[in-house]
């Protein structure tokens, strides 16, 4: 025998109506009184209506539609006050435009409350109905939204096309005639089946209702490698990876070859040994670019000692030893002593210049004296 429903409709308010009488008898004949029917009504419709008002509050719907109406409003304003200017036009039409645009805008943040409201109502709904299913057990709860393109005529008693719309409404399962609530702390899905088979003769039980406990299976956890095996750094030719499965295993790059196990130390020291024996070192030859380059090295290393130790027992050095002797490696007093030799010379340049800038001035003021001495020379001079 199928189980009856009952189609519990919202109406154009979004809010729960009021049931037909035939309804409610139906609803009556499984213990539903009135004041329980207007219990879950007034239910219903608080958390609806709460949802609603917290998600998509009213100011929020009609904000996009009053920003597009001021838009247009300064668009007008501001071509009346032009006197129809071309600058004042073309400003006005894209305020228009702009609040067209927002208008779209409205449009579409409008119908994305809608739907997150009602996807919260949903939720609020289930959490609900959850409490009913255990005051009223075998009923079965339901919310549905469904969008149709047909809407019924009363009048024309037709079915006439329409644009989408959405219907919403609570259907109510009610539980069949023979339905027989169960104990409390037993489910619907609980195994008939004793917990171990043929244990014995004398093990009685009632189905389904008090059966012995069952033994809880422990499961072995497989055997972890040793702390010092894990802490044991491989060589670099080995690499650690691990396949679809999650399982661990290890690349031997020398060898070409995988295995699952982690190399022992037995194993790395042949495989070391065997590397040393294909793999020699290369021959030395003195006459080689490093040998050189190393000789060098040595030598500047030398002279930066010895003119180190020179340094502090006062002894002078020349500027070839002080090359590879960096400044900060130098003693402070003779940092100090260098920058007042430096100062020095400095103050000589100096006055070297001076002298010979004023030995300069003298050698062309006494070329005008002479000049000025001989004039009939120098004017039979320019004569010739």
């Amino acid at each position: 025998m199928l189980s009856q429903q009952v189609r519990w409709e919202f109406n154009e308010n979004e809010r729960l109506g009021h049931l037909s009488r035939k309804k409610q008898k139906l609803l009556k004949e499984h213990n539903w009184k009135e004041a329980t029917v207007k219990l879950f009504l007034l239910e219903v419709n608080g958390r609806v209506e709460s949802t609603s008002q917290r998600v998509a509050p009213f100011r929020l719907q009609i904000a996009g539609f009053v920003l597009a109406l001021l838009i247009c409003v300064a668009g007008t304003i501001v071509v009346t006050v032009g006197n129809g200017e071309s600058e004042s036009v073309v400003a006005g039409l894209f305020l228009f435009a702009l609040g067209v645009i927002c208008l779209g805008a409205g449009f579409w943040y409008r119908e994305q409350l809608n739907q997150r409201k009602w996807r919260s109502i949903a939720h609020e709904l289930q959490c609900y109905f959850k409490e009913q299913s255990v005051q009223h057990p075998g009923m079965q709860f339901e919310f549905h939204i469904r969008g149709r393109q047909h809407k019924y005529n009363k009048r024309t008693k037709k079915k006439e096309r329409t644009s989408i719309y959405y219907e919403k409404y609570i259907l109510l399962t009610l539980p069949e005639p023979e339905y027989q609530a169960l104990p409390q702390g037993i489910g619907r899905r609980m195994s008939f089946t004793p917990a171990n088979k043929g244990s014995g003769a004398n093990d009685t039980y009632d189905v389904g209702y008090s059966q012995k406990p069952r033994a809880e299976r422990n499961f072995v956890p497989e055997r972890e490698e040793d702390d010092s095996e894990e802490q044991e750094v491989l060589p670099f030719w080995y690499i650690v990876a691990k396949d679809k499965d999650g399982r661990k295993y290890y690349i031997n790059n020398f060898k070409k070859t995988t295995q699952w196990k982690r190399p022992n130390p037995e194993q790395i020291a042949e495989e070391k040994d065997e590397m040393h024996s294909i793999l020699p070192p290369p021959k030395y030859d003195p006459r080689s670019q490093s040998k050189k380059k190393f000789e060098e090295v040595k030598k500047r290393s030398i002279i930066k000692r010895n003119s180190l130790i020179k340094i502090k027992s006062g002894e002078n050095i020349t500027q070839e030893e002080l090359i590879d002797v960096k400044p900060k490696d130098l003693p402070e007093e003779y940092r100090k002593q260098q920058k007042r030799d430096q100062r020095k010379r400095s103050q000589q340049k100096r006055t070297q210049s001076r002298d010979k800038s004023k030995s300069r001035d003298k050698s062309k003021s006494h070329d005008k004296s002479k000049s000025q001495n001989h004039p009939r020379q120098s004017r039979s001079k320019s004569r010739k």
